[in-house]
């Protein structure tokens, strides 16, 4: 399946890539969603710099964009707000909840919720996915998580999983 740019507008995407797509998507999805959206952009994969460095290459604008990123200790600096590595799910619920609520975010983008498998027990990441799967903050958040191929690798039953929560799967560039 192609990636799907017509999408209804709100719901939890879950997209699997490979990372040789990583900019790919970056070009066709968040560009298209960045139109008229406030981006909670949730770095667990990769260092906001290089996201950052992504959406310049597209030409986007990073204001349009708030980062959390799991950094060992609390800490907010102009649209990045670092959180504590420990007790990571929890924190990021409450990051993400103030994305939505004091920022204005209208789209959460988790980069890669795969690199949590690493992190966390499958049943806490699954709980977490549920969450933000059930929590509705407003009828037109979107949710978008990506899965890298590469981390799935072993997780197959963990990703089929947290599949059962997404409202739209798409194979991005199959």
């Amino acid at each position: 399946m192609e990636n799907e740019t017509n999408a209804p507008n709100a719901g939890l995407f879950a997209y699997l890539l490979s990372i040789k797509d990583y900019s790919d998507f970056i070009n066709k999805e968040v560009s298209h969603i960045t139109k008229n959206s406030r981006i909670c952009y949730v770095c667990l994969n990769r260092p906001n710099e290089v996201v950052k460095y992504h959406l310049q290459k597209e030409v986007l604008s990073e204001n349009e964009f708030f980062f959390i990123q799991p950094d060992g200790e609390m800490l907010e600096e102009e649209n990045i707000l670092f959180i504590k590595e420990d007790e990571i799910l929890r924190n990021l619920s409450s990051a993400i909840k103030e994305a939505i609520t004091a920022k204005g975010c209208n789209c959460i983008i988790l980069d890669a919720v795969s690199s949590l498998f690493f992190q966390e027990e499958k049943a806490d990441v699954l709980k977490f996915i549920y969450g933000l799967s059930s929590e509705t903050w407003g009828s037109s958040l979107k949710k978008m998580m990506l899965l890298m191929k590469e981390e799935c690798s072993g997780n197959e039953d963990s990703v089929k999983d947290i599949l059962m929560f997404a409202d739209h799967i798409s194979h991005f560039n199959e």
